[in-house]
């Protein structure tokens, strides 16, 4: 279970590191994506969501397949900003907010799942895991990183420190982040 400062910490680093983006926009990997980094995979994902008009009255699944599909004709990589002028809808702060919380949720229970005995990790272990679950993914964070997971299974956090890199387009201060984040759990359990 997270403390309340803990889930404040890591809303903000997730918005520092996946910024809040209240439109449509490509991803790094060219995938539609919305607010804190949250992911649509398909239109009928997006046509889920409370997306508003200008004028502020719920967007019709029509308006939705309009800005989804003006998406997947632009380039990928771009900054977020740069999708702005091409989509005409925006996801409220409030959605944005019960989106983020609800992934917190999911992978909180993952984590529990892939980690036993996770809620008893030290704080900054606890926080870096979010971070890594959050970019990576359940699925690819319990199969791609034996190494790490070895080290977090032994409760080795200087081991966990050692190969939590993510490739880019992770970049190297978020890697830096979580790196710290894993260090700084090896201090506290000595």
């Amino acid at each position: 279970m997270l403390s309340a400062h803990e889930n404040a910490v890591l809303m903000r680093k997730l918005e520092r590191y996946e910024g809040r983006v209240p439109h449509m926009y490509l991803d790094a990997r060219g995938y539609v994506t919305v607010g804190v980094g949250h992911l649509l995979a398909d239109l009928a994902a997006a046509q889920k969501l409370a997306f508003a008009r200008a004028n502020g009255s719920a967007a019709s699944a029509d308006d939705i397949r309009g800005d989804f599909e003006s998406l997947l004709t632009l380039p990928g990589n771009r900054l977020a900003a740069y999708y702005r002028p091409h989509v005409r809808l925006t996801l409220p702060e409030q959605e944005i907010d019960r989106l983020t919380t609800a992934h917190i949720s999911s992978f909180h229970r993952e984590l529990q799942t892939i980690y036993p005995g996770f809620d008893g990790f030290p704080t900054p272990a606890r926080l870096a895991l979010f971070d890594l679950i959050f970019n990576v993914g359940a699925s690819n964070l319990r199969t791609a990183w034996p190494s790490l997971n070895a080290a977090i299974r032994a409760r080795d956090w200087a081991g966990a420190a050692t190969h939590s890199r993510r490739a880019p387009p992770v970049s190297a201060q978020r890697n830096q982040y979580v790196r710290n984040l894993f260090e700084e759990a090896a201090t506290v359990t000595q």
